[in-house]
């Protein structure tokens, strides 16, 4: 897991915080069991987002 972190960057300063926050939108998508579109974007942003993060996530190989 640690490479995808290395190679998965963004430009922003607040790279772990932004990680952390991406983490927790796809761990409450999983207990929850809800569609992307139904993230609440005021706790975790638009959901698009989340979901493109995810996607380059598992086209680099971490995830189940």
């Amino acid at each position: 897991m640690g490479a995808a972190f290395t190679t998965l960057t963004w430009a922003n300063p607040n790279y772990r915080a932004h990680t952390r926050l991406f983490v927790e939108a796809v761990l409450w998508r999983a207990r929850c069991g809800v569609w992307w579109r139904d993230l609440p974007a005021e706790r975790f942003g638009p959901w698009h987002t989340v979901y493109a993060l995810f996607r380059r996530w598992r086209q680099a190989g971490v995830g189940p």
